[in-house]
């Protein structure tokens, strides 16, 4: 008979409404296996700990000290994510991005005027990121900087 009602069985046995309520379960539970694959893989993304070879920092008192020339250097314009950047939101992004370690380097045009107070302020950078390394210990390593100025004696300083 065409057009019985929903308790009407059809070639197989069944009714409509069991027919339906199988293809609904079916989806259901296919959906729950999409989700655990997402999840999964938002997992192995977080544990693969990738390595950012080129994560940049701005040091707060970098950025005072050097504004007017970072202004200059940026054709008028100041990158704003060097105003807000923190050590707190560089470890927030990595955890999103699923980046175990970061190597820090100094971004904002890296010149630091002339002799000594280019030595000082590169011993300064490069402090503050040694300090990172040593709070967020196996987060952040670092690519030193070293005043042109004062080459050699720097590169006598380094040692592995």
């Amino acid at each position: 008979m065409i057009g019985g009602n929903d308790s009407q069985s059809n070639a197989c046995g069944r009714s409509r409404r069991e027919f339906l309520a199988g293809v609904a379960a079916l989806g259901l539970t296919a959906v729950t296996v999409v989700k655990e694959l997402i999840a999964q893989t938002t997992a192995s993304v977080t544990k693969r700990g990738l390595i950012d070879v080129h994560h940049h920092i701005v040091p707060p008192f970098y950025l005072a000290e050097n504004r007017d020339r970072i202004f200059a250097a940026g054709g008028g314009r100041i990158n704003p994510a060097y105003l807000s950047w923190t050590p707190e939101q560089s470890l927030a992004a990595m955890d999103k991005q699923g980046v175990a370690t970061a190597v820090l380097s100094l971004s904002a045009a890296a010149s630091f005027g002339d002799g000594e107070a280019a030595t000082r302020t590169a011993r300064r950078v490069n402090e503050y990121a040694a300090d990172l390394v040593r709070t967020h210990a196996g987060r952040f390593g670092l690519f030193a900087i070293m005043s042109r100025y004062r080459g050699q004696p720097a590169r006598n300083r380094v040692r592995l």
